[in-house]
């Protein structure tokens, strides 16, 4: 995951296995208002003063999840940055068994308006880049995010089996995140769904949804 990344917003750091900032990024040190990484590396986050007031209540937490599940853990967490702050973010961190490090991990600031619309396409603006998605598939995002089946999601559409994959696949590759789990961690603690995009999928699918009762009652009528 990454591979696309807007790295002039995201804060990038690594931790070795007692805990310490290893290397953190440019982003990371202005979100800081650091100008040398000498300020950060080899240094605990409750041993910087900016980050010592949310270390016991989010970062401790969420580095102790990533190690016991030796996996990921994203969290909605406040961080200190320098022009704003307190301000909410969304932080991953991944366990990995390397000799030099054992968390990696960057966190992306979450905004006000989470999503935008234009009349065709809906864009989510928070996640660790712009996210540009159909009605459709942030509808079959939107139920498998909350856990229904690739069965249920078929009825709820009207769409085939096949074409529910195909958008399942789209999905995983534009966010490049192959876990619903993961990927719906993102889309609740980013607050995608919101009374913007719900007035967007029921305007687009309860008119649909209309049509097609409509066109099955005609259908009913002729027989």
């Amino acid at each position: 995951m990454g591979n696309n990344m807007d790295w002039k917003q995201i804060g990038y750091f690594e931790k070795n296995r007692d805990g310490k900032f290893i290397t953190v990024n440019e982003q990371y040190l202005e979100d800081l208002g650091y100008d040398n990484d000498k300020l950060i590396t080899g240094r605990l986050e409750n041993q910087i003063i900016e980050l010592k007031p949310f270390y016991d209540r989010f970062y401790a937490i969420g580095e102790r999840t990533a190690c016991i599940t030796r996996g990921v853990s994203i969290q909605k967490e406040l961080r200190y940055i320098h022009d704003k702050g307190a301000s909410p973010v969304i932080t991953t961190r991944k366990y990995v068994n390397l000799s030099h490090a054992r968390i990696i991990g960057f966190y992306f600031k979450l905004r006000k308006n989470a999503i935008s619309w234009d009349g065709k396409v809906i864009t989510i603006h928070n996640y660790f880049k712009p996210i540009t998605i159909s009605p459709l598939n942030f509808y079959v995002l939107t139920l498998k995010c909350h856990g229904l089946t690739n069965q249920e999601i078929e009825k709820r559409t009207h769409r085939a089996g096949s074409s529910i994959r195909s958008i399942i696949q789209n999905i995983y590759a534009t966010f490049e995140v192959f876990d619903f789990i993961q990927l719906a961690s993102y889309f609740h603690k980013g607050n995608w769904l919101n009374e913007k995009s719900l007035q967007i999928l029921e305007n687009q699918f309860n008119a649909q949804q209309r049509q097609n009762n409509n066109t099955c009652f005609l259908s009913s009528a002729k027989v």
